[in-house]
């Protein structure tokens, strides 16, 4: 396993700070990306998934607005 951590961080976000203050406190000073600012492509999502090995569903934010809106209009 690689020690190289990388956490995708939106700082708004209080489960995102809660995770990025568990690493830091453990002395793991990730590569911390801020995705809002620069977000991520199709092919890097789909690495991530890919690393994670779970659904996509599993890393969505299903209670979220705008997650609600897009399945109203899909459906």
């Amino acid at each position: 396993m690689s020690d190289k951590f990388t956490i995708y961080h939106n700082p708004r976000c209080r489960k995102s700070r809660e995770a990025l203050a568990l690493l830091q406190e453990n002395n793991i000073e990730p590569e911390v990306v801020r995705y809002l600012d620069s977000p991520l492509s199709s092919e890097d999502l789909r690495l991530i998934v890919a690393k994670l090995d779970v659904p996509v569903k599993a890393i969505v934010r299903t209670e979220e607005k705008v997650y609600k809106e897009i399945l109203k209009l899909i459906k």
